[in-house]
């Protein structure tokens, strides 16, 4: 032991010593302390095994993984076949009933009394809505792996607009709501790819239209933001509290306990994948709102300079 009172370990080698007369009269030789060397040796020992631990550790997660990456797999196909499912399957029928009800509605092939044509416009009505939900889902599951391709050209804001507007018109009209606002000066031209602009518009306008009371107002205003156009869609609704912006724009997300519930149709994803198209051209969607003052949702997108 040392002074500390520490046990220390000693490598001891020498020879005998032997006197005149071939006496032993001792050992010579000399002592090597070596306690850090075992002290080395058994840390090393130490490590050694902690290392087994570890690989077998290693081993385990990859056998995880390796599974997990196995069930991933199979979930992605399973999410192919469904997607193909409903664009084939659904899809595919869906169109066909709305061109012959579209048919029966213009009474192409003869005379239809009064009943069966709101039959046909119920049958529209109804193909219309379910082929829009089947589009978002389509739509959010190409943006969620980045597999939708954008054509991004010069845009005629107002053309687009006025074909946007078209398409909620007649909801409008049912609920007596002036969409006479909805519009855009010649002049405005943004950088977008021009179908999903229109689709964004129609999602927007569409919103605002569900969710403002009968007789009231939906309108367009265009004004430049910096080097973008801001194209905000307001109207005189219910409004969205401020603590509720962000979820409006959740995949799947609709908000319990308030109008943009599911009590309202829809999937949920319209905001959604709305937002995702403006970023994706180079843009962005943002929100103004709080409860009964109405919405205002502002596409900002590169401006085209003219």
């Amino acid at each position: 032991e040392d002074a500390d009172g520490a046990t220390r370990i000693f490598h001891i080698s020498g020879v005998p010593v032997f006197d005149g007369r071939g006496r032993y009269a001792g050992y010579r030789g000399a002592g090597l302390d070596v306690t850090d060397v075992y002290q080395a040796r058994a840390e090393a020992k130490g490590a050694q095994a902690r290392l087994g631990e570890t690989l077998a550790e290693l081993g385990r997660a990859r056998l995880e993984l390796s599974r997990a990456a196995t069930q991933a797999e199979h979930s992605t196909h399973a999410k192919e076949q469904f997607l193909a499912i409903v664009n084939h399957e659904l899809r595919t029928p869906l169109n066909a009933i709305i061109g012959f009800a579209d048919a029966m509605r213009m009474q192409l092939f003869g005379a239809l009394g009064e009943r069966y044509q709101g039959y046909c416009r119920d049958i529209l009505d109804a193909s219309q809505h379910l082929l829009g939900l089947i589009e978002d889902i389509l739509d959010a599951s190409d943006f969620g792996h980045g597999t939708d391709a954008l054509a991004l050209a010069d845009v005629k804001l107002a053309d687009v607009l006025d074909e946007a507007r078209a398409l909620v018109e007649a909801r409008a009209v049912t609920k007596r709501i002036d969409i006479g606002a909805v519009r855009a000066d010649a002049d405005w031209r943004v950088r977008a790819d021009r179908r999903r602009l229109k689709q964004i518009l129609v999602n927007l306008l569409a919103n605002a239209v569900k969710f403002t009371p009968i007789g009231g107002t939906v309108g367009v205003d265009v004004a430049r933001d910096g080097a973008d156009v801001a194209i905000t869609v307001w109207d005189t609704g219910i409004g969205i509290a401020p603590d509720k912006h962000e979820a409006v724009f959740g995949k799947f997300e609709q908000l319990a306990g308030h109008a943009y519930a599911r009590s309202h149709e829809g999937t949920g994803l319209g905001l959604h994948i709305s937002r995702a198209l403006a970023r994706a051209m180079g843009g962005d969607i943002r929100l103004d709102s709080a409860p009964d003052t109405g919405s205002r949702f502002s596409i900002i997108l590169p401006a085209v300079s003219i």
